[in-house]
């Protein structure tokens, strides 16, 4: 949380460009978030974060955070509370990804796959049942 609380304060004090928003973490426009996507655009890919023919990213996150989290306002900004809990969301996801990523090779990946990669399809039914069978208690 301390993590997503730093980078939510340095995101926003980073590209807004209105003295204000900046100060009080009102938060970043969509063309703002844009900026910065494109300049760390090429480090997300070369970590392998997203796909190198992914250009929606920040669009898609922009949007998420103004309507589906808890703090969601729908308003023109994606502020100081909407950017925490989705860097919480995203961070959460990875670090299941990272716990399953073993167990998805073996149960539902064909032998001839080593690896998952962006681009890696896998059985929905197959990887919902592992996901279920390791997280509920």
């Amino acid at each position: 949380s301390n993590i997503s609380r730093a980078g939510s304060r340095l995101f926003i004090r980073a590209y807004a460009e209105e003295l204000k928003r900046a100060e009080n973490l009102i938060g970043v426009t969509q063309a703002e978030a844009e900026v910065a996507f494109k300049q760390f655009r090429g480090l997300a890919v070369d970590f392998r974060l997203i796909d190198s023919e992914n250009t929606t990213f920040m669009t898609s996150r922009f949007m998420e955070a103004n309507i589906f989290l808890g703090t969601s306002n729908g308003d023109n900004h994606v502020n100081f509370g909407e950017m925490h809990q989705l860097i919480i969301h995203i961070m959460s996801g990875m670090a299941r990804a990272d716990l399953l990523k073993e167990k998805i090779v073996k149960a539902c990946l064909p032998p001839q796959y080593g690896e998952i990669t962006p681009k890696t399809a896998v059985w929905e039914d197959c990887l919902l049942k592992l996901y279920f069978s390791n997280t509920l208690s």
